[in-house]
């Protein structure tokens, strides 16, 4: 059988070396180990793991933390931006952050969906 992710968005940030600080306020509560040889150390629900130099940190649904490699980050996420929409329906201007997004195989691209917060109806977008 096959299966497909489910799109859920996830706050993430890109441990470059050089930023500490920003990676400590991403984790607030949850005290990250920094090494001398660029990696991070992460208490995780599975116990520690290690975030080499380059991987994200992903913010899980429950609030939970874990490290990703790059490669893996960059082919599984695609980065989700505000978007400015004109309503299909009700012609009224909405701004989102919380656009879902879908493949469309036929068409072999990406899509984005939303709904009007003033008329509740559905808009689509491509990538």
């Amino acid at each position: 059988m096959k299966y497909i992710k489910k799109p859920i968005p996830i706050d993430a940030i890109q441990w470059n070396g050089d930023n500490v600080e920003e990676i400590l306020n991403f984790m607030l509560g949850n005290c990250p180990i920094f090494s001398g040889n660029g990696e991070i150390t992460i208490d995780t629900l599975e116990g520690k793991m290690n975030a080499p130099l380059g991987s994200y940190i992903i913010k899980g649904v429950d609030g939970e933390f874990y490290p990703c490699r790059r490669e893996i980050f960059e082919a599984s996420y695609t980065k989700v931006y505000e978007h400015s929409i004109t309503c299909n329906q009700c012609h009224k201007n909405f701004s989102t952050t919380d656009a879902h997004i879908y493949y469309d195989e036929l068409n072999n691209k990406y899509q984005y969906w939303a709904i009007c917060p003033y008329c509740n109806t559905k808009n689509d977008w491509e990538v």
